[in-house]
């Protein structure tokens, strides 16, 4: 096989090789100011309807006005600066009508997609084409939405909650207290940041704390009561619970959160034995 035939062999497979990407994938040709289409990945193709009969179309032959701008503006940022960069995009969704049973899951009205634009360079310096791989990344932004929507309910909870949170990391240090533990206990939240809960019981509170913390570790939440100091050195007869708070989606990697409710305070003076813990 000559060398003629071997490059158009290889080139050949590269460009089917590129059919099975899910991505779409566009290579352009640098004409003046515009990017004529040279190849569309069969991806790519049925997203935007381009035959072999559009090669060297440019793109504003293609897409609608305003994603023809913005796609040659990005185009254009990447050959100034001769280097790779990410931009994101969205379509609007048509709406659709079904008798499909009610999903609570967000749906989004926007397609979003992310592309990735590299510049290519001939020998003497010059940008001959530009390269294109488009990924839709809607499923991200749904994930993403969903979780600044919990983000918000989290700390819409913890700041009006009447009951005392804490988070702790896995060495039982506290991580963040909500407003109601100054209200209970007298400490302002710099006190308590960093340091370990335990160091805020007395030693005979201590082992049924730590017992329950590791409860809460192995995903498991934990009722039982204590008494605690105010910053006053009033003594507090306190509800706990310890609640696991999953990390990476699974309740086999925890950290534990506790909740503190006041039952009743107790004279100033030496503090009560621990209640047993409390039935669910």
């Amino acid at each position: 096989m000559h060398a003629d035939q071997t490059i158009q062999h290889y080139s050949s497979v590269l460009l089917r090789t590129f059919d099975k990407i899910s991505d779409f994938v566009f290579f352009m040709e640098v004409d003046g100011s515009t990017y004529r289409y040279v190849f569309v990945n069969e991806p790519g193709r049925q997203a935007i309807g381009w035959t072999e009969a559009d090669i060297g179309k440019r793109v504003e032959d293609m897409v609608p006005p305003e994603t023809a701008a913005l796609v040659t503006r990005h185009y254009d940022e990447a050959v100034r600066e001769r280097k790779s960069l990410i931009f994101e995009d969205y379509r609007l969704v048509e709406p659709s009508y079904t008798t499909a049973p009610v999903s609570h899951e967000i749906r989004l009205p926007v397609h979003y997609y992310e592309s990735e634009v590299t510049p290519v360079f001939d020998d003497a310096g010059a940008c001959t084409h530009v390269i294109s791989v488009v990924r839709e990344v809607t499923e991200r932004k749904r994930r993403e939405l969903e979780l600044s929507i919990l983000k918000d309910q989290h700390e819409s909870l913890q700041r009006y909650s009447p009951h005392g949170i804490f988070v702790l990391d896995e060495a039982f240090r506290v991580q963040s207290v909500n407003p109601a533990v100054t209200q209970i206990t007298g400490y302002e939240e710099a006190d308590l940041l960093g340091q370990s809960f335990l160091s805020w019981l007395p030693e005979s509170e201590r082992p049924l704390v730590d017992e329950g913390l590791r409860f809460a570790l192995s995903g498991t939440p934990h009722k039982y009561g204590i008494t605690a100091p105010q910053k006053t050195g009033n003594w507090l007869d306190l509800a706990i619970l310890n609640i696991p708070i999953e990390v990476g989606g699974t309740s086999r990697d925890c950290s534990p959160s506790l909740s503190i409710t006041p039952r009743r305070r107790t004279p100033n003076g030496r503090p009560r034995r621990a209640s047993a813990v409390i039935a669910n």
